[in-house]
């Protein structure tokens, strides 16, 4: 059986890998919205051809395929921290009763 402290170090590594997933979001969220948007304006400043009309097209669905990846993953931590919470209130829980069975509370 797992002690409180086995448990709550157990809680702390996935909530840390959820916020590691959340800064991973908010990083790929800002090359979608600020660097491709840049790098397009500034390609479409130098280079006025027919083809910038495909290239702006392919620029925007990678911004919107990022942006998307970057929601994927706050849900993806958004869902740890909450199995995370309920296996934690659980092993607790399961703690608890164990010690009233063993010392008779």
């Amino acid at each position: 059986m797992k002690t409180s402290y086995q448990i709550y170090c157990d809680y702390s590594k996935a909530i840390s890998k959820a916020r590691t997933l959340e800064s991973m979001a908010e990083k790929i969220n800002s090359v979608a919205m600020s660097e491709i948007v840049e790098e397009t304006a500034n390609l479409n400043a130098s280079w006025q051809a027919t083809s910038m009309t495909i290239v702006r097209g392919k620029s925007i669905e990678i911004a919107d395929d990022l942006k998307n990846q970057s929601k994927n993953l706050l849900n993806i931590a958004t869902a740890i921290r909450r199995i995370a919470r309920r296996n934690f209130d659980a092993e607790m829980r399961s703690l608890e009763l164990a010690k009233k069975r063993e010392y008779g509370n």
